[in-house]
């Protein structure tokens, strides 16, 4: 670092204009960008080993941390997005008929075109299907007291059937 008529500069870069974060205890020597740092990328920081640094008079961050955050950010959503499409079952769509698959898109108000071929249409249900948001907990609970009240409608169905014979 030199020092030049009152200003503090590195490498020809005014200190006050450097990155405001610390890798291995040091400063970014790296000019700031207009990223700045805030509460969501805290945790983020502090796992990519990165400090803020206590003596800058900014949150300004270079171009060089804000790209290797938000890398970081989108390979972890990318992380979740994978994770959750594993934990949802695999539906196959090609064993119903053309029909039921129009049935389903006019039940959801899925817009596609007139002339969609089934294969178009099972992709098309695929994503909107895995949309469907499941509550296990409650859904689960509701069936084991239909279970135990014996108010499935299914079950006396076929308890009246062999009773008939």
């Amino acid at each position: 670092m030199e020092e030049n008529d009152g200003f503090d500069f590195f490498e020809g870069v005014p200190y006050e204009n450097l990155c405001c974060l610390q890798e291995n205890k040091l400063r970014c020597h790296r000019q700031a960008g207009n990223a700045s740092y805030s509460k969501r990328i805290h945790k983020i920081v502090i796992e990519l080993k990165l400090h803020l640094d206590n003596v800058a008079k900014h949150i300004c961050i270079c171009d060089y941390h804000k790209n290797m955050i938000q890398r970081e950010i989108r390979d972890r959503n990318q992380r979740k997005a994978t994770a959750l499409q594993e934990k949802a079952p695999k539906v196959d769509f090609s064993q119903l008929s053309i029909r039921t698959l129009n049935r389903y898109k006019k039940f959801r108000n899925i817009e596609t075109k007139p002339s969609t071929k089934k294969s178009q249409m099972i992709e098309i249900i695929q994503k909107d299907f895995k949309t469907i948001p499941v509550h296990e907990k409650s859904d689960l609970a509701f069936f084991i007291y239909k279970i135990k009240t014996g108010s499935n409608q299914l079950d006396q169905a076929t308890s009246n059937d062999n009773s008939t014979d």
